[in-house]
């Protein structure tokens, strides 16, 4: 088992980021697709930033929100609005392929 320290939370999202963008790309390269599922929360969203910025085979991933909060569509509170702003709008991931919680 590799551990790794890190300085601060920072680190921490741009490390998980470059893993998935990683990971997402060899996935693509073996697989032809590449499926990651998302959670909301404060937790996740350094990392989403991050994410936005990495080399990802966006037309070939799909995307499972795999949680959200019991509010209106468009509401701040709700998870898939947080996801819009930080990754779906920076990102050229077709939305046929975005599979958001009702």
């Amino acid at each position: 088992m590799k551990i790794e320290v890190f300085s601060d939370v920072v680190e921490v999202a741009l490390a998980a980021a470059r893993y998935l963008a990683s990971v997402s790309r060899d996935t693509v390269a073996a697989e032809g697709k590449f499926v990651v599922a998302l959670s909301g929360g404060n937790t996740p969203w350094l990392m989403l930033n991050a994410l936005a910025q990495e080399h990802v085979p966006w037309t070939a991933t799909h995307l499972l929100q795999v949680d959200e909060r019991v509010v209106p569509a468009g509401s701040p509170n709700r998870n898939l609005t947080h996801l819009q702003q930080i990754l779906l709008e920076r990102t050229p991931l077709p939305p046929e392929q975005i599979h958001e919680m009702p």
